[in-house]
């Protein structure tokens, strides 16, 4: 499966969501296993029960336990796809970072990776925005045919 990402924070966006998504998962499962286990009587204080507790039957607490088994399963395996995605971006940018001048470096690393506008990194750099604007699309150029190169090796 192969994931396109316009920009990085997207990308580390996504993953942070799936590694919420994982945490959301297992905690389930650990209440349902939990619920599901043997309970001594001996040790529930029913002055404290304030309403009737909630009682699954066998069979669902089993389908809800398979069923976050297998959602934890997906989002690790989404998890583990992202993340290799984010290492061929990185490895990318590193490859790329080699045939850039340090200006270029600058406006991308502001431009796709901190998101900042154009318009403010031309003020930052103290550069003319029409210039900022021909160095983006150079990288933009340069991105696209070392990706053509990348998906043709």
């Amino acid at each position: 499966m192969r994931i396109k990402y316009k920009r990085f924070k997207d990308l580390e966006r996504e993953i942070i969501n799936a590694k919420m998504n994982l945490r959301v998962a297992e905690a389930k499962l650990k209440k349902t296993i939990k619920l599901a286990g043997p309970q001594d009587v001996k040790a529930i204080d029913y002055t404290k029960i304030v309403a009737a507790p909630q009682f699954i039957c066998t069979e669902e607490q089993l389908k809800q336990i398979i069923e976050y088994k297998r959602q934890i399963i997906i989002y690790k395996e989404y998890l583990q796809t992202l993340e290799y995605e984010k290492d061929v971006y990185l490895d990318g940018i590193e490859k790329l970072r080699k045939s850039c001048s340090s200006l270029e470096l600058e406006v991308f690393y502001r431009h796709h990776i901190k998101r900042q506008s154009l318009n403010a990194i031309s003020q930052d750099l103290k550069y003319d925005y029409g210039y900022i604007r021909q160095i983006n699309m150079k990288i933009i150029n340069k991105i696209k045919t070392k990706g053509k190169e990348l998906t043709i090796n």
